[in-house]
């Protein structure tokens, strides 16, 4: 389901809620994608409560959504009860090593992702010492992406 470049907020004020909703007691949908819409701390909130329902989505692509770190803290816990998702993308937000930190921290506790991109978030050195300590760790993660980074 790619839901990319919508502006349902004018049409359908609660289609966060809705969408969150479907998710969180679906069985069948795979993949998600939610790309260029800004999401905020709050709609990571209520994804994080649909992604701990749900046993059937393998992968999650968040790309180009302005997600700082704050709003993936809100997320990432969510990673330690589903175990079904293999495949991360964040590409082009606003995570720095804080947002890592936490989303490693979380991720390790089940070490389900495969493939994790994390291409074009500003990452200094610091960011780059605490991947490099994930890759370490992880013993699923077999393609990793930070181009541009």
């Amino acid at each position: 389901l790619d839901l990319s470049h919508q502006n349902w907020a004018s049409e359908m004020p609660d289609w966060w809620d809705r969408l969150c909703a479907a998710l969180g007691a679906s069985t069948v949908l795979r993949s998600l994608t939610i790309s260029h819409v800004r999401l905020t701390q709050p709609q990571m909130q209520s994804l994080h409560g649909a992604l701990k329902l749900n046993d059937s989505l393998t992968t999650l692509t968040l790309n180009d959504s302005c997600i700082t770190d704050a709003a993936l803290s809100a997320l990432s816990p969510a990673f330690v009860v589903n175990t079904c998702l293999t495949t991360l993308r964040l590409a082009g937000n606003e995570v720095t090593n804080q947002g890592l930190a936490a989303l490693f921290a979380d991720i390790l506790q089940t070490d389900t992702v495969t493939e994790l991109d994390l291409s074009r978030n500003p990452l200094a050195e610091a960011g780059t010492q605490c991947l490099a300590a994930y890759v370490a760790h992880s013993t699923a993660l077999a393609a990793l992406s930070m181009a541009g980074t």
